[in-house]
């Protein structure tokens, strides 16, 4: 909150008008969100994660555990970064070039695996495929061995309001099987995007959606 000298008055600093936001975007589209991610679920038989924005992180609200044996259980209310998780460039994707470069300018780039991109320059032409796809995949960008599929969800302005997530074991990510998880959830988000009274991601961002190319969206090292 800010003190306006010459008015005598308080403002809303950028801060309390993200918290606010992600707030609302907590209490909006979980509900909504619950029945569409527990069908991807039983379609796909994967653990499926609805997460949303919470300052410069993201973070799971939601969950559905899948039914493999061989799975990665990630606790709700984990907190992630953009810039390795599949939900996290999306929501890059989704920045308008000033916020992308104050992202960039505040933001310590770790490396978590020996994928991990920190080049600024290099995740900046990863995100134009993101950005054409409408849809992102962190390929053990994150954590060896664990491959994430989202897509996003936008609210009425346009904005991304949640992702949905699939999380999968590399073993199981072959090139058929992310084809099959990657359509299914980009009908999910598209559900849950018409259920709140959302903007489909090609027009809320200009772009136009294409046929997959998993060589472009999956960051090579």
């Amino acid at each position: 909150m800010y003190y306006n000298d010459a008015t005598k008055l308080y403002s809303i600093g950028g801060g309390m008008i993200e918290l606010a936001s992600s707030i609302v975007h907590h209490f909006t589209v979980k509900p909504l969100a619950r029945p569409y991610i527990e069908d991807l679920g039983t379609k796909t038989g994967e653990d499926i994660y609805l997460g949303i924005v919470s300052g410069d992180e993201l973070v799971y609200i939601d969950k559905v555990k899948g039914t493999h044996p061989i799975r990665y259980d990630i606790p709700v209310g984990t907190r992630r970064q953009f810039y390795c998780t599949s939900m996290g460039k999306l929501y890059l994707a989704s920045m308008k070039d000033d916020e992308l470069n104050a992202y960039f300018q505040k933001k310590q780039l770790v490396r978590m695996t020996e994928r991990t991109m920190t080049d600024p320059a290099q995740i900046r032409e990863h995100l134009k495929a993101v950005r054409t796809y409408g849809l992102s995949i962190s390929y053990e960008e994150n954590m060896d061995g664990i491959v994430g599929i989202a897509a996003p969800v936008l609210d009425q302005s346009g904005k991304m309001a949640a992702g949905v997530v699939i999380s999968i074991p590399t073993d199981r990510a072959g090139e058929q099987r992310l084809d099959f998880l990657a359509n299914h959830v980009k009908e999910t988000a598209e559900k849950i995007t018409n259920r709140m009274g959302g903007q489909p991601w090609n027009r809320g961002h200009g772009m136009e959606t294409t046929a997959l190319d998993w060589k472009h969206l999956i960051a090579r090292m």
